[in-house]
């Protein structure tokens, strides 16, 4: 498949051609934008059904418009790999940049947001590592957003009680030791320790990399259910207590 990439808005705007009456026209008409569109189409449907894609003596600029190609079309997320300076548009282009450190000097490393020794260390790097990070990524994103909403539900039950005159039922000190004492440590030391599995199982078992790439831990579903687990256990928290001093009060 010969297929000429789709020139960036600048190109489009300033590219001058000769035209045969001499004088200087726009190289990009509407109507050769109209093809290059289709031909777009077809060269996105084509890559996106392979296994593999091999892009043939491009430029650094090509290279970079590949990965935004597929990036804004597809909507995926995308990474790229290089280790020269020839690489490193392809690199910023891609969400994730890995830069590998060689031969050809450490401009890709200095401009990728990972840098490893040699190529087949991208296996541990992705399916290992990358993974971990996903995990407890999810795992601190629910926790915030659980912890939250339970500590601050619990003060919008207890202005009914408080004729809305905005006094918080918990003590000012705290308020002020809850994020940064309470609710900090555990997550810090899921984010630091949690393995769900082993280094050595994260590469027997590949597949497991697939709850990233669907976005299993963290979609729509699971957001709304941190904030179902906080709704609810502010509801325990303040009406066990409620309760219990009113009931106290009647039988002590």
């Amino acid at each position: 498949l010969v297929f000429t990439l789709p020139p960036d808005k600048r190109e489009i705007r300033t590219a001058l051609i000769t035209g045969p009456d001499g004088k200087p026209q726009r190289k990009w008409t509407d109507d050769m934008l109209a093809r290059q569109e289709q031909a777009t189409d077809v060269f996105v449907n084509v890559a996106t059904r392979c296994a593999a894609v091999v892009c043939c003596r491009v430029s650094p600029l090509q290279k970079s418009q590949v990965v935004k190609l597929i990036k804004d079309r597809e909507h995926a997320i995308t990474l790229a790999i290089g280790d020269g300076a020839n690489d490193v548009s392809m690199i910023k282009a891609a969400h994730v940049g890995v830069g590998i450190s060689g031969l050809e000097g450490r401009q890709a490393v200095l401009a990728s947001d990972f840098s490893i020794a040699q190529f087949r260390f991208l296996e541990r790097l992705l399916l290992v590592h990358g993974r971990w990070s996903y995990f407890r990524l999810c795992s601190f994103l629910r926790y915030f957003f659980y912890k939250n909403f339970a500590f601050t539900l619990v003060n919008f039950w207890f202005a009914f009680f408080c004729a809305y005159s905005a006094q918080t039922v918990y003590d000012p000190i705290f308020i002020a030791l809850y994020n940064v004492v309470f609710t900090s440590l555990p997550i810090i030391a899921v984010g630091i320790f949690e393995q769900d599995v082993t280094a050595k199982d994260s590469i027997d078992f590949p597949f497991l990399y697939e709850a990233g790439l669907k976005n299993a831990l963290f979609s729509y579903s699971q957001f709304l259910l941190s904030l179902f687990k906080g709704f609810i256990h502010s509801i325990i928290i303040f009406f066990v207590a409620y309760c219990s001093y009113r009931l106290g009060g009647q039988f002590g």
